[in-house]
C-alpha cells in the first residue's frame, strides 16, 4: 500500500487527539497513523497505547520508552527502529517486520508477534511471556535473559539466536529451528521441543542419533527447575526415568529397546562426566 506523508505538526496534532481519547476527554480521537511514513520519526516516551499503526513505515524510528499497550502494528515496518524499554504488552506485531531492530527490557509480554521478521534484532531481557511467535523469524536474535516462559515459538526459526539464560519454561517450540542456537544457561523446563531441530545447539543440550523405530534424533536437556535431565523423542517429552520406562514397554529388547537403552545409558554418563547436576 502506498505510504501517507505526515507532518511533524500533523503528527504531533494526532498524538495529543489521541491522548484525549485515552483520557476520554472532548476533542480526543483514536490516533489513525496506518499506512503513515515515520521513518526516523522521534516518538520516544510517546503515548500511542490502542492506536492504529498498521502498515506503518517506522524504519529507524525512535520508540524508547514509548507506551503502545495493545496497538495495532500489523505488518508495520520497524526495521531498525528503537523500541527500548518500550510497552509493547498485547500489541499486534503479526507479520511485522522488526529487523535488526533494538528491543531491550522490552514489555512484549501477550503480543502477537506471529510470523514476525525479528533478525538480528535486539531482545535481550526482553518480556515476551506468552507471547504469540509462531513461525516468526528470530535467525541470529538475541534473546540472552529474555523471558519467554509460554510463549509459542511454534514452527519459529530461531537458528543461531542468543537464548542464553533465557527463560523457555513451558514455552510451546513445536517444531521449532534451533540450530546452532545459544542455549547456555537457558531454562527449559516442561518447554515442549517436539520435532524441534536441536542440532549444534550449545549448551547443556544433547542430541542422539538417528535412533529408534522413527530413525529421528533424541535429544536429552538440563531441566534447571526440575534439578534432572528431560527427554524430547518425537512427540515424547519427560523425564529420563519415564522415557526409559517407556522404552521398555513399547520396545523391550528388539533392537529398538537396545539402541535406546544403550542411548540412555550414554546420556547418563555425558550427565555425570561433564557434573551438569553440579551445574558446572
Amino acid at each position: 500500500m502506498a505510504l501517507r506523508e505526515i507532518s511533524k505538526e500533523q503528527l504531533a496534532e494526532a498524538i495529543e487527539k489521541h491522548g484525549k481519547w485515552l483520557r476520554d476527554k472532548e476533542g480526543g480521537k483514536r490516533a489513525d497513523l496506518s499506512g503513515a511514513n515515520l521513518s526516523g520519526a522521534n516518538l520516544s516516551g510517546a503515548d500511542l497505547s490502542r492506536a492504529n499503526l498498521s502498515w506503518a513505515n517506522l524504519f529507524g524510528a525512535n520508540l524508547s520508552e514509548a507506551n503502545l499497550f495493545g496497538a495495532d502494528l500489523f505488518g508495520a515496518n520497524l526495521s531498525r527502529a528503537n523500541l527500548s524499554e518500550a510497552n509493547l504488552s498485547g500489541a499486534d506485531l503479526s507479520r511485522a517486520n522488526l529487523s535488526r531492530a533494538n528491543l531491550s527490557e522490552a514489555d512484549l509480554s501477550g503480543a502477537d508477534l506471529s510470523r514476525a521478521n525479528l533478525f538480528g534484532a535486539n531482545l535481550s531481557g526482553a518480556d515476551l511471556s506468552r507471547a504469540n511467535l509462531s513461525r516468526a523469524n528470530l535467525f541470529e536474535a538475541n534473546l540472552s535473559g529474555a523471558d519467554l516462559s509460554g510463549a509459542d515459538l511454534s514452527g519459529a526459526n530461531l537458528s543461531e539466536a542468543n537464548l542464553s539464560r533465557a527463560n523457555l519454561s513451558e514455552a510451546n517450540l513445536f517444531g521449532a529451528d534451533l540450530s546452532e542456537a545459544n542455549l547456555s544457561e537457558a531454562n527449559l523446563s516442561w518447554a515442549d521441543l517436539s520435532w524441534a531441530n536441536l542440532s549444534g545447539a550449545g549448551g547443556k543440550v544433547l542430541a542422539v542419533g538417528p535412533i529408534g523405530s522413527r530413525n529421528g534424533i533424541t535429544y536429552a536437556y538440563w531441566s534447571k527447575e526440575d534439578k534432572a535431565i528431560r527427554i524430547q523423542c518425537g512427540c515424547f517429552g519427560g523425564s529420563l526415568e519415564e522415557w526409559i520406562a517407556r522404552c521398555r514397554k513399547e520396545h523391550s529388547d528388539n533392537i529398538h529397546g537396545k539402541n535406546y537403552a544403550a542411548a540412555a545409558e550414554f546420556i547418563k554418563a555425558v550427565v555425570s562426566n561433564n557434573k551438569w547436576d553440579q551445574g558446572e
